[in-house]
């Protein structure tokens, strides 16, 4: 069962993974970084920050990607989103409702991507322990040159994402509540993996 952080809130993380990787041409998800894959490295950042329950997302390819990820952590779920061809807002939806499932009194979601090579438990850990002194925020992560993912959502959004549809992921969700949007600085967060160049540029 989930316990409260040491700030007193029940922070839970959904980690997507369901997309196809048509662009790189392989499943970004096993993509291997300093001897690990980025779907277990972003598994990881999410139980070293404490988040609890961490529900991982599958879509495409779900059987060899869980087939390959070795985690042993009883906070961990996989979940699989059957209708992930439709875009990320389903797997969002589909997520936030397994962590509900698992934890109806969670307090925030972290809203996580699979492949972003510069993200660790101290990027989390900020977040959460700023979402402990500003609970009615949601936190976005601020590269630089852009914002995106991981995202904290605190509690009253959680129907909103759980309607989501289509493509657009959550930044309809950020439009409407653009007055309580707070940008968290994420040094490193533009690189992700979503073409071969982006492989390149992680290896050099």
């Amino acid at each position: 069962m989930n316990t409260r952080s040491e700030h007193g809130r029940r922070n839970g993380a959904v980690v997507l993974a369901a997309g196809g990787s048509r662009r790189l041409g392989r499943a970004k998800q096993l993509v291997r970084h300093e001897e690990r894959t980025l779907l277990e490295r972003t598994i990881t950042a999410a139980v070293e920050s404490g988040a609890d329950p961490v529900v991982v997302v599958l879509g495409a390819a779900a059987d060899e990607i869980r087939a390959a990820i070795q985690l042993p952590s009883e906070r961990v779920r996989f979940v699989v989103n059957e209708r992930w061809a439709e875009g990320m807002g389903t797997s969002i939806a589909r997520g936030v409702q397994t962590l509900l499932e698992i934890d109806p009194a969670a307090d925030s979601a972290l809203i996580l991507v699979c492949d972003q090579p510069a993200l660790d438990a101290s990027v989390l850990t900020r977040l959460l322990q700023l979402a402990a002194a500003e609970p009615t925020k949601i936190l976005l992560s601020d590269y630089g040159a852009g914002r995106g993912p991981p995202v904290l959502f605190p509690r009253f959004c959680f129907n909103e994402l759980l309607g989501l549809r289509g493509d657009s992921g959550a930044r309809e969700v950020h439009r409407r509540h653009a007055d309580v949007l707070l940008a968290v600085p994420f040094p490193g967060g533009a690189l992700d993996i979503d073409v071969p160049r982006d492989l390149k540029a992680l290896e050099s």
